[in-house]
C-alpha cells in the first residue's frame, strides 16, 4: 500500500509565496518516520525540523513541493491556487513512484489531505484513477506522511523567505517570514509595500491608507 500525505506552509502571510508538499510512502516508512518524530512542522524546531527533511528525502518513496509565487495568488486566489498546486503535486508523485506500483501491484493509493474537504479539489483529484482521498484535520500530527509533508512544504517555503530576506531586510523575514506580526507591520508603515505583498485584504488596506495619505498630501 502506498500513502500520500499533502500539506501546505505559509498560506496566511502578507508577504512571500506559500509551498504545498506531498510525500509517499509505504506502511513500513510511515512507522519510522512517526519513530523518528515526523510530526506537524509547527510543533519542530529548525533544527529538528531540517534533521527530519534530510530524513524524509532518504526514507520516502517520493517527495514533490510546488512554491505557489505571489503572482499566482494574486491571479487566481489563495483557494484557487492552492487546489491547482495540490493537483500538481499529486499526479507528479504518483507518476514518480509509478515503477514501486508496477513491481509491488496495482492497490489503491490512499491520499490524505490536512484540512476540511474541500469539493472543488475532491472532484479534480476523482479523475485521477487509482487513488483515494480524505480530509483530515490536523492530520499533519497524526499522520506521518503528512506530518512529512508539512516538514517539507515549511522547510522550502522557511528557505524562500530567507532568500527574500536578503533583498527586503527591512521587514525581517529572517524572523517573521512575511507573516503578518508586528515588527512586520511597522516595517511596512515606514517602508511601505513591496512587490512581494500579496493582493490581500490586510495588504489592501495599508495600500488604501497609503493613497489616501499621498492624496491629502498633493492637496495641501
Amino acid at each position: 500500500m502506498i500513502y500520500i500525505g499533502l500539506d501546505e506552509s505559509g498560506t496566511g502571510a502578507f508577504a512571500g509565496p506559500f509551498t504545498v508538499a506531498a510525500v509517499a510512502t509505504t506502511e513500513s516508512d510511515s512507522k519510522l518516520l512517526r519513530a523518528k518524530g515526523v510530526r506537524d512542522s509547527k510543533k519542530l524546531s529548525d533544527m529538528a525540523r531540517r534533521r527530519l527533511y534530510d530524513l524524509v528525502a532518504d526514507v520516502a518513496l517520493g517527495v514533490q513541493h510546488y512554491v505557489v509565487t505571489v503572482e499566482e495568488l494574486d491571479l487566481m486566489g489563495n483557494q484557487e491556487a492552492w487546489r491547482v498546486a495540490a493537483e500538481t503535486v499529486i499526479r507528479r508523485l504518483l507518476d514518480q513512484v509509478s515503477h514501486y506500483q508496477q513491481f509491488h501491484g496495482n492497490d489503491v493509493v490512499r491520499v490524505t489531505i490536512d484540512g476540511k474537504p474541500d469539493m472543488v479539489l475532491s472532484r479534480r483529484l476523482a479523475k485521477i484513477r487509482g487513488i483515494s482521498v480524505k480530509f483530515v484535520v490536523g492530520a499533519d500530527d497524526t499522520v506521518p506522511s503528512v506530518g512529512a509533508a508539512s516538514i517539507v512544504a515549511k522547510t522550502e517555503r522557511n528557505d524562500v523567505m530567507l532568500r527574500l530576506s536578503k533583498d527586503y531586510p527591512e521587514y525581517h523575514w529572517d524572523q517573521n517570514y512575511g507573516y503578518g506580526t508586528p515588527p512586520h507591520i511597522a516595517a511596512i508603515r515606514t517602508h511601505g509595500l513591496t512587490e512581494e505583498h500579496r493582493y490581500i485584504k490586510p495588504i489592501i488596506r495599508f495600500q488604501e491608507e497609503f493613497d489616501a495619505a499621498e492624496a491629502a498630501r498633493a492637496g495641501d
